[in-house]
């Protein structure tokens, strides 16, 4: 009974420190693939609807709003 008490703790103690740092690189090294592949997909969508929306605007206001109201 003394032998298997022994072994316990010992597992215990080498499992912990090894769950630690093996859960420390994991979280590093998605953030930065994550944030980088995230980034140039924002602006490359703000700018192709930004142009899109800019000139469907104007169009529309100096042919409908314009020649209507006068």
């Amino acid at each position: 009974k003394t032998a298997g008490l022994a072994p316990a703790p010992v597992k215990t103690l080498n499992k912990k420190p090894a769950a630690v740092p093996a859960k420390k690189p994991a979280v590093p090294a998605q953030k930065p693939a994550a944030a980088p592949a995230k980034k140039p997909a924002a602006p490359a969508q703000k700018p192709a609807a930004a142009p899109a929306k800019k000139p469907a605007a104007p169009a529309k206001k100096n042919t409908d709003a314009a020649p209507a109201k006068k």
